[in-house]
């Protein structure tokens, strides 16, 4: 009787031992990984399930620059750190190229993996990554710069409702949601949109948005839970809306006079169009080009108001440039070069997306460790903007990291790599780093931004909002420069 009690025990035992080391022994080229427990795998020797970033950069110090991990029991590498990153994402990108195969927007929304975010490396990607690219680049490159007149125009709008407030505390998060949500709206499919179709654009970008877990990425089998159980059902409740409301989107567009994304995709497909990709393609689109630019000014409101000589020093150099009352073009941006690098500085210290998935799809190795194919792989953007070896005192806020003083120019724009590299790059880049641009200089030439009445400084604390770093609620005051 005794047998039957012991044996199964130290059965037990062995095997959580031996599970416990899995990660060195199962692969011995490759590089130094957590310990692993059965069914969970590393999971228990994890912490800051939300902000999973910043695990990573403490456990960056124990492991190194690339580490393993087992999310049950598929083996996954953590890399973290710029020449790591730049290596595996630009050096071999191809290898990098796959996604993982389970995550709740694969599982849920989009069951056939099309689009971008969701979609393997796969032919049909790669054809598709080469039509909305080159139309992208035309919009914002080309001899129209159609991207830089829908820019101004919701500028424009922006700048009048700011100064009706005649500098009284605003919360500004949603208005410039709004405003970029209407300029990829231009841009996807002719005019503005209504307000019930705005309202659920907001609500799908924040669905996807939410649906990338970094939790859920890393470690799939905890969708059984019951919270995220319910997570999933909240998903399945809204998932054929989305496809339906895409569709008609999607007939409106190609039956316009004006010129849009819609219409320029279904063309340069020819017989080769189909309609769930071009759905996903562009709800991808809206939720990167949007999202990003508006949060990334967000936060340039709350460190030029906490730090007033940063923002003087800009206003200055802009008004410089620009004269009378016309807003900045994009033509303007290379004789702004300190404004240029403050940008910059915003988009290092608070990296919007900072964790991003990848598979391998072959066999492969980064700095000397073998990797083998089919591994899920977690690009750690964090770690390469806030390493203390490449940006000293990472946490502090200081434009002159990208400044040359004595030769007035942009310097290190190649370390800020808050878009990826390679084939997964942001496809949402061109249009969120005009946004970004041209927003950020009209707000600083039309207003001075300060704190509340009363509060010296605005809390940089983050909220994680499934893989976006976000503000916390906050308020300033935009008084009128001009």
């Amino acid at each position: 009787m005794e047998y039957y009690i012991t044996f199964p025990i130290t059965f037990l035992i062995v095997y959580l031992a031996y599970k416990l080391f899995l990660g060195k022994k199962g692969n011995p080229n490759g590089p130094p990984c957590l310990p692993c427990l059965p069914i969970v795998g590393s999971l228990p020797f994890l912490y800051h399930f939300e902000k999973m970033f910043l695990c990573f950069m403490e456990k960056r110090n124990v492991y190194g620059d690339i580490f393993g991990l087992y999310s049950g029991e598929r083996y996954t590498v953590v890399l973290n750190g710029y020449e790591a990153i730049r290596e595996a994402l630009l050096k071999k990108s191809r290898d990098f190229a796959g996604r993982p195969t389970y995550h709740p927007d694969s599982e849920v929304l989009n069951v056939k993996s099309a689009g971008i975010a969701s979609k393997q490396y796969d032919e049909v990607f790669k054809r598709n990554q080469q039509i909305y690219m080159s139309i992208l680049k035309q919009y914002g490159f080309g001899h129209r710069v159609i991207m830089e007149k829908h820019i101004h125009d919701e500028v424009v709008e922006l700048i009048k409702e700011l100064k009706s407030q005649n500098g009284n505390e605003v919360y500004p998060a949603d208005l410039l949601e709004e405003k970029a949500l209407n300029i990829i709206h231009g841009l996807l499919f002719g005019g503005k949109p209504q307000p019930d179709v705005k309202k659920f654009i907001i609500m799908t970008n924040r669905t996807v948005v939410e649906s990338f877990k970094p939790i859920l990425i890393a470690f799939p089998f905890v969708r059984h839970l019951p919270y995220f159980k319910k997570f999933k059902a909240s998903l399945e409740l809204v998932a054929s809306d989305i496809i339906n409301f895409f569709h008609n989107r999607i007939h409106d567009s190609l039956n316009k006079q004006d010129q849009n994304f819609v219409k320029d995709f279904v063309e340069k497909s020819g017989n080769d169009y189909d309609e769930n990709e071009l759905i996903f393609i562009i709800r991808d689109l809206l939720a990167a080009g949007s999202g990003t630019s508006s949060m990334t000014i967000c936060w340039a409101l709350i460190y030029l108001a906490n730090n007033a000589d940063i923002q003087d020093r800009v206003q200055k150099e802009i008004d410089s440039v620009v004269s009378g009352d016309r807003l900045p073009f994009l033509s303007d941006k290379p004789k702004l070069p300190y404004t240029e690098a403050t940008m910059l500085e915003l988009m290092r210290i608070r990296t919007i997306a900072p964790l991003t998935p990848h598979a391998t799809i072959c066999d492969t190795e980064v700095m000397g460790y073998k990797i083998p194919a089919n591994s899920m792989v977690l690009v750690n953007l964090w770690s390469a903007h806030m390493d203390p070896k490449c940006w000293p005192e990472p946490e502090e806020f200081r434009p002159e990291r990208f400044y040359n003083e004595e030769t007035k120019e942009v310097v290190n724009g190649n370390m800020m790599i808050s878009f990826s590299f390679g084939k997964r790059a942001c496809p949402g880049e061109v249009l969120a780093r005009q946004q970004v641009f041209l927003l950020f200089t009209a707000l600083f030439q039309q207003f001075t931004v300060l704190p509340p009445a009363g509060v010296k400084n605005i809390s940089t604390d983050m909220h994680v909002h499934g893989a976006t770093v976000k503000t916390l609620p906050f308020k300033v005051r935009l008084v009128p420069r001009r």
